[in-house]
């Protein structure tokens, strides 16, 4: 189990539905939304800046990141699930709840408010 102030960082990508206002880096709900599951990084023992410039090394198409804590999703009633992947020890979904893996509206607006953005120099 993560602790709840354990950061959870996203890609956001640069397609114009990720956004609400790109020129002061509000992002929309559609950021976290994911029928699969909305996939993130935890922090583990790694500094911001380093994940931040993996991100922008391993995704070409991206914008910026998002970062939430575990806290954050708690306090929308969704999940965290610590879902290591080979190449990815670090990766985690935030689910809606055990069952159901897409945030629900609510979630996702209420969630959005809560995320700090970093914008990737391009």
């Amino acid at each position: 189990m993560l602790p709840n102030d354990e950061e959870l960082f996203r890609r956001i990508p640069s397609n114009p539905n990720m956004w609400r206002d790109h020129s002061t880096g509000q992002i929309s709900s559609a950021a976290f939304k994911d029928s699969q599951g909305c996939s993130v990084d935890r922090k583990g023992n790694r500094d911001s800046n380093e994940i931040v410039m993996m991100f922008s090394q391993r995704f070409t198409d991206i914008d910026a990141v998002a970062v939430v804590t575990v806290q954050n999703c708690t306090e929308v009633e969704a999940i965290v699930l610590e879902k290591p992947e080979p190449d990815n020890e670090y990766h985690c979904e935030i689910h809606r709840d055990v069952n159901t893996a897409q945030l629900t509206k609510g979630q996702l607006k209420r969630l959005v408010e809560k995320v700090h953005v970093i914008m990737i120099n391009k």
